[in-house]
């Protein structure tokens, strides 16, 4: 979210500083959670199991996405 509100991806093929002020409303309305995770303190391993906590039981995810993350669990092994 915060890179979206310093410009530096779009939205919809427009940055946040070209948004409506509706647009960027809507937005503003949604509260977004999120944590930031030192990836330094943390294996590749810890963090691909990070991820399938976090995603497996919020966003819908695909079996076939959750697999493949799953693999990369084991190659780090």
């Amino acid at each position: 979210m915060l890179h979206l509100l310093e410009s530096k991806f779009p939205y919809k093929g427009k940055y946040w500083h070209e948004l409506s002020r509706k647009d960027r409303g809507e937005f503003e309305r949604h509260p977004v959670q999120y944590s930031h995770i030192d990836g330094e303190r943390f294996s590749r391993k810890d963090l691909i199991q990070m991820f399938l906590d976090l995603n497996a039981a919020g966003v819908p995810q695909t079996e076939e996405h959750l697999a493949k993350v799953r693999g990369m669990i084991e190659a780090e092994k």
